[in-house]
C-alpha cells in the first residue's frame, strides 16, 4: 500500500505540473522502497515508463544506472549505453564523463581517458574528484611535473572565488605542499555558504602533514561540539596525538571527551588505545569489558584488549584476542605482540613461521620487518642483516636498520661494508646518540 500511495503522490505531483525538484524527491523515494523490498524489476519498469515519457531527463537514466548496478551481473555495456545517451543530452555531465575517464583509465587508454576528463573539468573544475582524475590522466600523458603545473594553472583566479581557492588548496594538500594549503587557507575569509568546518579539516591536515601536531589538535578540537561529533575529526585528532606523542595530554583530552559522550564508543576505544600507550593498560582492559559481547568480540575491540593484556605481562590472556583479531583484520601493528607472545611461551618455531609467513604476505609491512630482525640479533646474525637489508630496500632512510646492519657488519669484522652504512646513517641523524656510537666504534676500528 505503501508503494501505491508514493505512486499516487508523485501522479498528483506530475498532474499538479509540481516544481521538478519535488518530483524528483518522491521518484527516488519510490525506487528506494522498492529497492528494499528487493523488486528491481518493478523498479525499472517505472524508471523505463519516465525515461518514455521524458527521454532527454537525465535524472531518470541516472536512475536506470543505480537499478542496473544493483542487479547480481550488472551489464556493462547497458551502462555505457545509458551513459552515452546522457551524454547526448549534457556533454559536459559530471557523472557520465567520470564513469568513461575511469573506465578507459583502467583499461590504460589514456588518450581516450583525456577526451572525457577535458569536457568534466571545463564545467566542474572546482569539484575536487574531477581535478585528482584529471591529474591522474595528465601524469600519464605528459609526466607527474607538466600535469601538476597545467592543472594549477587552471586554478590562476582562485582569488575571485572561494570554491576555486578550496578546491586548488586540496589539489596542494594531495601533493604533499602543505606549506601552500596554510597560506591559502589559514587567513581568507570562508564565505557564508561554504561549510567552514570542512576548511578548518583541511587546514588541520595541512598542520599534521608537516609536522604542526599542536596547530592540528587545536582545530580539531575547535571542531568537536556537542551539536557535531564528527567520527573523522575524533579519529584524526587521536592521530595527531599519536605522532606528537604527547599520550598524557591525549589521555587527559579524550578523558573529557569519555565524559561528555560516555555512549560514544569511538571515543572510549581510543581513551582505551591511550591508556595502553600511558601504561595504564588495566584501565583500557575496565573499559572494554563494559561493552557489550558482542562489541568485545568485534575483531579491533578484542586485538585492542589483546594488546591491553600483553602490556598487562599476561601473553596467556593476550595471545589467542591477537591471534583472532590478526586472522580478520590482517593488521600488521598486531604482529609484534603476536610474535613476542610465543617468544615469551618458549615457542621460537611458531613464532618464526607467522613472522615470516606475516612479511612474505605484506613484504612491504616494515615495522614487523624491523621487530623480527631485532629478535633475530640475538642468535642469527647473518639472517638479521638480510631483514635489515630488505627494510632499507623499502625504506631508504630507516636509521634503526641502517644503524643496526651497520653494527652487525662490524662485529662481523666487515668494516668498508659497516662504513658505508653507517655513513648514510649519520648524515641522516647526526645527533643520533646510537648512531654517533656506532659509527665512533667503527671509525676507531678501521683506524687501527
Amino acid at each position: 500500500s505503501g508503494i501505491i500511495d508514493l505512486e499516487n503522490s508523485l501522479t498528483r505531483l506530475i498532474e499538479n505540473k509540481a516544481p521538478t525538484q519535488e518530483i524528483t524527491k518522491v521518484k527516488v523515494l519510490l525506487i528506494s522502497s522498492l529497492l528494499a523490498l528487493d523488486n528491481i524489476q518493478k523498479a525499472e519498469v517505472y524508471v523505463n515508463s519516465w525515461i518514455s515519457s521524458n527521454p532527454k531527463s537525465i535524472t531518470n537514466k541516472l536512475l536506470l544506472v543505480q537499478l542496473e548496478r544493483r542487479k547480481p551481473s550488472p551489464d556493462d555495456n547497458k551502462i555505457q549505453k545509458i551513459y552515452h545517451s546522457v551524454l547526448l543530452t549534457d556533454e559536459y555531465n559530471l557523472v557520465a564523463n567520470l564513469y568513461f575517464t575511469n573506465m578507459f583509465t583502467k583499461l590504460g587508454e589514456y588518450s581516450s581517458a583525456e577526451k572525457y576528463i577535458n569536457k568534466a573539468i571545463e564545467k566542474h573544475e572546482n569539484n575536487i574528484t574531477i581535478a585528482k582524475s584529471y591529474l591522474n590522466v595528465q601524469e600519464q600523458l605528459i609526466g607527474k611535473d607538466k600535469a601538476f603545473n597545467q592543472l594549477i594553472s587552471r586554478y590562476a583566479n582562485y582569488e575571485d572565488s572561494f570554491e576555486t581557492r578550496l578546491v586548488l588548496a586540496q589539489i596542494y594538500l594531495i601533493e604533499n605542499q602543505a606549506e601552500k594549503v596554510i597560506e591559502l587557507l589559514a587567513t581568507a575569509q570562508v564565505p557564508s555558504h561554504i561549510e567552514a568546518a570542512n576548511v578548518k579539516i583541511i587546514l588541520a591536515d595541512a598542520n599534521m602533514t608537516i609536522g604542526q601536531f599542536s596547530n592540528a589538535i587545536a582545530i580539531y578540537q575547535s571542531l568537536i561540539t556537542k551539536d557535531v561529533l564528527n567520527d573523522r575529526v575524533i579519529k584524526n585528532l587521536a592521530l595527531a596525538y599519536e605522532k606528537s606523542n604527547n599520550v598524557s595530554e591525549a589521555v587527559t583530552t579524550f578523558e573529557q571527551l569519555h565524559l561528555e559522550y560516555p555512549a560514544n564508543t569511538q571515543i572510549g576505544l581510543l581513551l582505551s588505545n591511550f591508556y595502553i600507550f600511558n601504561k595504564q593498560p588495566e584501565l583500557s582492559i575496565k573499559y572494554i569489558e563494559t561493552l557489550t559481547a558482542e562489541q568485545q568480540n568485534h575483531p579491533i575491540v578484542s586485538g585492542l584488549k589483546g594488546k591491553a593484556y600483553y602490556f598487562s605481562e599476561q601473553c596467556s590472556k593476550a595471545l589467542p584476542l591477537l591471534a583472532s583479531s590478526y586472522q580478520v583484520t590482517k593488521n600488521g601493528k598486531l604482529m609484534p605482540y603476536i610474535f613476542d607472545c610465543h617468544i615469551q611461551n618458549n615457542n621460537k618455531i611458531e613464532a618464526t613461521r607467522i613472522m615470516e609467513q606475516h612479511i612474505l604476505e605484506h613484504p612491504k609491512e616494515t615495522a614487523s620487518r624491523i621487530y623480527y630482525a631485532n629478535e633475530l640479533h640475538k642468535y642469527d646474525k647473518q639472517s638479521a642483516i638480510v631483514q635489515y637489508k630488505e627494510v632499507i630496500a623499502e625504506d631508504k632512510k630507516n636509521i634503526l636498520a641502517l644503524n643496526n646492519i651497520a653494527w652487525l657488519l662490524y662485529e662481523a669484522g666487515e668494516l668498508d661494508k659497516a662504513k658505508k652504512y653507517i655513513d648514510i646513517a649519520i648524515k641522516l641523524a647526526p645527533e643520533n646518540p646510537d648512531v654517533r656510537d656506532t659509527l665512533d666504534k667503527i671509525t676507531q676500528a678501521l683506524n687501527k
